[in-house]
């Protein structure tokens, strides 16, 4: 039960799941084309071996080792900060060998930085030797449009289901016979739309007679719904229904909401008459669309006249 009322708030809000997927991947690709695109320039160092390439890695990275060589680096132009933002160092695993990684906004600006760098750190510290010249990506390291793009997907799928859950928890109005049967705790008999094709099948006709074949079969609430039929086509109708001792509602789907017809059904139990059963109408049904009860004798008052 609980699959099923989650599936249809999913299938009810399928167009805000939709646009908030769509929004939110365009904002992605969008965020994604107005950052500044980041390449990584790389050179290989050699040392005398695995120890030294672990302690070469964390010396050319330190601020202190980068603030001594500034003035080698691109005429010194860049900052202590700034070296230490862009420039990188690690051992490569089971080797004597230390990759150096700088980054920037073009690959030559890239390739120029980390050459510079992996030139002083040879001239700097002893036993470290060039192993593999410098060289640049030609893409781009960031932004990765790709995981952003997954990104956006998650975050479309996630607001719009939030925003689906939300809808649905704020719509006060009804949407089918399943929720009118739960708030009344009485069977939905007939739609308006059924009802009136009976009545234009039945054509123009004095005396409609509806009789059924035990007590209970519902003849009282096919007689009020027929009138109710004729009413709506602008025929002068009246009822005469001898054992209608029951009540009968009407639920406007779109336009009643749930705590107005919960309300009318527990008015109805109050005041003694069984509920018997609920027609649903169309949304926005006439108000005036209500048959008038008649007493016998009083058919050529009227066009139509229902009775049991």
């Amino acid at each position: 039960m609980e699959d099923e009322r989650a599936g249809a708030i999913l299938w009810q809000g399928r167009w805000l799941i939709a646009v908030s997927l769509v929004f939110s991947v365009a904002v992605a690709v969008l965020a994604t084309e107005v950052q500044t695109k980041i390449y990584e320039g790389s050179a290989l160092l050699q040392a005398s071996g695995a120890r030294d390439a672990r302690t070469s890695a964390t010396l050319i990275a330190d601020r202190g080792f980068l603030t001594r060589i500034r003035s080698q680096v691109e005429h010194g132009q860049y900052t202590a900060n700034e070296l230490a933002d862009r420039v990188h160092a690690r051992p490569v695993a089971g080797t004597a060998l230390v990759r150096v990684t700088a980054e920037e906004s073009s690959p030559a600006l890239a390739l120029a930085l980390v050459r510079d760098v992996a030139a002083a750190a040879v001239g700097s510290l002893h036993g470290v030797e060039l192993a593999a010249p410098a060289s640049a990506s030609r893409s781009a390291i960031r932004p990765k449009t790709f995981q952003n793009v997954l990104a956006g997907i998650a975050l479309g799928l996630l607001l719009g289901v939030l925003l689906s859950w939300l809808r649905v928890r704020l719509d006060r109005s009804l949407h089918g016979a399943d929720e009118i049967e739960e708030l009344t705790g009485a069977p939905v008999l007939a739609t308006e739309e059924a009802l009136d094709a009976l009545f234009a099948q039945l054509g123009p006709q004095r005396v409609v007679a509806v009789v059924d074949l035990s007590p209970g079969d519902g003849r009282t609430v096919a007689g009020e719904g027929l009138g109710r039929a004729a009413a709506r086509a602008g025929v002068r109708v009246g009822t005469s229904l001898s054992d209608a001792d029951g009540a009968l509602l009407v639920a406007d789907v779109g336009a009643t909401t749930r705590a107005d017809l919960a309300a009318a059904a527990t008015a109805v139990r109050e005041t003694g008459p069984p509920l018997l059963g609920v027609v649903v109408s169309r949304p926005h049904a006439r108000e005036d669309a209500v048959p008038v009860a008649a007493a016998d004798g009083e058919a050529p008052s009227y066009d139509t006249l229902v009775r049991d």
